[in-house]
C-alpha cells in the first residue's frame, strides 16, 4: 500500500512539473510596435489611433503594444521616394455616400519608387 502511496504522490509531482514547465514554453511572446501616422502631432487622427493602440493593448492582455508616432518621427515625408512614374491614372470610380445619396469619388496616383521598404519591424 505505501509503494501505492509513493507512486501516486511521485506521479503527481512529475505531472505538476509538467505542467509547470508547458505552461511555461506557452506563454504568450509580447510585442511591441512602432507605427508612424500621416497625421502631425496634435491632430484628432492620432487621438484616435492612441485609442486603438490602447483597446488593443487591453484585448491582447499586454502581449501587443503599439507606440503611435506622428508624420516624420522615424521617417521625414518623401524621403524615401526618389522616382516618380509620369503614368497618373485615376483609379475606378466609386461613390461615397449612404441611404441611396452616393456620390461618385475617384483618386489616383502615380507610380512611385521607393529607394528602401522595411517589412515586418527589422531593418535589412
Amino acid at each position: 500500500m505505501r509503494i501505492l502511496v509513493g507512486l501516486l504522490v511521485a506521479a503527481a509531482f512529475m505531472v505538476g512539473g509538467v505542467t509547470a514547465d508547458l505552461a511555461q514554453a506557452a506563454a504568450p511572446a509580447q510585442f511591441k510596435w512602432k507605427m508612424q501616422s500621416s497625421h502631425p502631432a496634435g491632430a484628432p487622427q492620432i487621438e484616435l489611433l492612441n485609442r486603438m493602440a490602447n483597446d488593443i493593448d487591453k484585448m491582447s492582455n499586454g502581449r501587443l503594444k503599439i507606440e503611435i508616432l506622428a508624420t516624420g518621427a522615424i521617417v521625414k515625408p518623401f524621403e524615401l521616394i526618389d522616382a516618380v512614374a509620369d503614368d497618373f491614372e485615376f483609379g475606378p470610380p466609386g461613390t461615397c455616400g449612404k441611404d441611396g445619396q452616393g456620390v461618385p469619388v475617384g483618386d489616383g496616383v502615380p507610380t512611385l519608387r521607393v529607394s528602401s521598404l522595411t517589412v515586418g519591424g527589422t531593418a535589412a
